[in-house]
C-alpha cells in the first residue's frame, strides 16, 4: 500500500480547517440574510424571559431592603472611635444642658413667686382700701387714750407709759380705720399698720414678729415667699406712738416690689419731697425724709434703744449727717425718727443697704 508523505497530511488538514471556517461563515452570512419568523419569536421571547427575570430580580432585592433591620447591618458599618476630646464634648455638653435646665427653673419659680405676691398683695390693698362704714355701728365709741408723755416716759427705762383712763370719742375717719386693722388682725394677728408712699408701688401692709428673720421669707398670709413682707424691727412696739425710732425693713425685688421702688429717692428733688405714711389703729403718722445714704450692714443704723435724750439726739444727728443730700430740716432731741431699709442694687455689694431716714411731722 502506498503511503502518503507526512507533508500531505498536514496541509490536507491545513485546507479542511480552511473550508469549516468558510461554510462556518457561508452559515453566518445565511442565518442573518435568511432568518425566518419563528426565530425572530423566539429571539422576542428570550427578550422578554430576560427583561422579566431583571423585574423578579429587582422586586427580590426592594423586598429584601425593606426586611432589613438596623442591627443587620450595624456590623456593616464602622463604629467612631471616640478619644479624649469626644467625652470631654459630651461631658460638656451634658453640664450646659443641666445649667439651662435649672437656670429656666429658677427663672420660671421667680416669675411665678412675683405673680403670686402681686396677687397676694393685691387682694389685702383691696380688702384695706375698700370702704368699711357699714361696720362702724358694732365698733365701741371710744378707746383709751395715750397720753402725750408716753415717748419721753419711756426712754432709758423710766416708767411704763401712762394710759389715761379718759375715754375719747373717734371721728367716722379714725373708726373707719380703727375697723380696718380690726379685719386685718383677723387675718394675721402681726399685722399692725399700712404703709404708703404716693407716687411709687410702696403700698402695703407693715408686720411685726417675733425676730428679724421669718418674714424675710413668708408673706403676711404666712405662706413662703422670697420677696417677704414689710416688717418692723422686732423690738421696736406696734403703737408707733411709743418709739423713738422705728425701723421698717423690705425687700428690693427686682419688679419693683416691696421696698425696691425706695432707690426712687436717690434723687434729690424727690427725696426733698419724700413724704411716708404710716397708718395704725392709732390714727395716720406723716414722715419727711431727711436722709437718704448706703451704709454697710455693720453700722449700727437701726439701733431702737438709747441710754438718754443726749444719746438718741446724737445718733438721729449723725443719721442726718450721713445724707448724700442736704435738707433744711432742723431735728429736734425729742422728734420720733423712721428708718426704711432695703437691699441695694446689683451693681452696689451684697453687705451695703439703701436706707432713708423720715422725721414726724403730724398725725392724722
Amino acid at each position: 500500500m502506498k503511503r502518503t508523505p507526512r507533508r500531505s497530511l498536514i496541509k490536507k488538514s491545513y485546507d479542511s480547517e480552511k473550508v469549516l471556517k468558510e461554510l462556518s461563515g457561508i452559515t453566518e452570512n445565511s442565518s442573518a440574510v435568511y432568518s425566518t419568523p419563528a426565530r425572530k419569536r423566539r429571539e422576542a421571547g428570550a427578550a422578554e424571559e430576560e427583561i422579566s427575570r431583571s423585574e423578579r430580580n429587582t422586586y427580590a432585592f426592594d423586598e429584601s431592603l425593606r426586611s432589613l433591620k438596623a442591627e443587620d447591618i450595624a456590623d456593616l458599618c464602622p463604629k467612631p472611635k471616640k478619644d479624649t476630646s469626644d467625652v470631654v464634648r459630651s461631658f460638656a455638653l451634658f453640664i450646659c444642658l443641666a445649667v439651662f435646665c435649672y437656670s429656666a427653673y429658677m427663672l420660671a419659680e421667680r416669675f411665678y413667686y412675683y405673680i403670686k405676691g402681686e396677687q397676694d398683695y393685691g387682694e389685702i390693698a383691696e380688702i384695706f382700701e375698700s370702704d368699711n362704714r357699714f361696720v362702724l355701728q358694732y365698733l365701741d365709741q371710744s378707746v383709751p387714750n395715750v397720753s402725750s408723755n408716753t415717748v419721753l416716759d419711756s426712754l432709758g427705762g423710766a416708767q411704763a407709759p401712762v394710759i389715761d383712763e379718759t375715754k375719747v370719742v373717734l371721728t367716722d375717719e379714725q373708726k373707719l380705720l380703727y375697723a380696718k386693722f380690726e379685719k386685718l388682725k383677723a387675718i394675721n394677728k402681726d399685722i399692725f399698720g399700712w404703709i404708703k408712699i404716693d407716687g411709687t408701688k410702696i403700698n402695703y401692709p407693715v408686720l411685726r414678729g417675733t425676730d428679724n428673720d421669718h418674714y424675710l421669707k413668708f408673706n403676711y398670709i404666712g405662706d413662703y415667699n422670697p420677696g417677704g413682707s414689710i416688717f418692723m424691727d422686732y423690738t421696736n412696739n406696734k403703737k408707733l406712738s411709743k418709739n423713738w425710732h422705728t425701723v421698717i425693713y423690705g425687700h428690693n425685688m427686682r419688679d419693683g416690689s416691696m421696698l425696691a421702688q425706695l432707690h426712687n429717692y436717690d434723687n434729690e428733688k424727690l427725696f426733698k419731697d419724700g413724704i411716708v405714711k404710716i397708718m395704725t389703729d392709732e390714727g395716720t403718722f406723716v414722715y419727711k425724709m431727711f436722709s437718704v445714704h448706703v451704709p454697710h450692714e455693720t453700722l449700727y443704723y437701726f439701733r431702737t434703744e438709747f441710754n438718754s435724750v443726749n444719746d438718741y439726739y446724737d445718733f438721729i444727728l449723725g443719721l442726718q449727717n450721713m445724707s448724700k443730700y442736704k435738707t433744711d430740716i432742723v431735728l429736734k432731741p425729742t422728734d420720733q425718727v423712721l428708718t426704711l431699709s432695703t437691699c441695694v442694687n446689683a451693681t452696689v455689694s451684697s453687705d451695703y443697704r439703701f436706707v432713708v431716714h423720715a422725721v414726724l411731722i403730724g398725725k392724722e
